[in-house]
């Protein structure tokens, strides 16, 4: 495993590696919940959103970030911009003048030294 990420239910945990999986533990049973084949090479990192644990980010090496449901773990979005290995992700709901909105704002940093945000 090379990266792990806490749902907000505080009992699924995401973890991701070497092996393109991303495994979704559920540790009330003490076993995989769920195992996807995200990607095709290292999962660099994974991310709940911190507002719903309604999406689940990964990041990996082919320079792609990759949106999951939290809820039934479909593949809602692929976000390719950076030229090389993709290395973080994260979410925001702030809004303008405090207000949360429902459509979080999402960045990535990568190996190419770019940072992008997405909408």
């Amino acid at each position: 495993m090379l990266s792990l990420t806490w749902s907000s239910n505080g009992y699924h945990i995401a973890s991701g590696g070497d092996d393109g999986l991303i495994k979704v533990w559920d540790l009330r049973k003490k076993k995989a919940h769920r195992s996807i084949p995200a990607h095709g090479s290292i999962i660099t990192n994974l991310q709940y959103d911190n507002e719903s644990s309604e999406i689940l980010g990964s990041s990996r090496f082919d320079g792609t970030d990759k949106l999951w449901s939290g809820r039934d773990y479909r593949l809602l979005r692929t976000l390719e911009g950076h030229q090389g290995k993709v290395s973080d992700v994260a979410f925001d709901y702030g809004s303008e003048q405090g207000k949360k909105t429902r459509t979080p704002t999402i960045a990535s940093c990568g190996f190419d030294k770019t940072f992008k945000v997405w909408k």
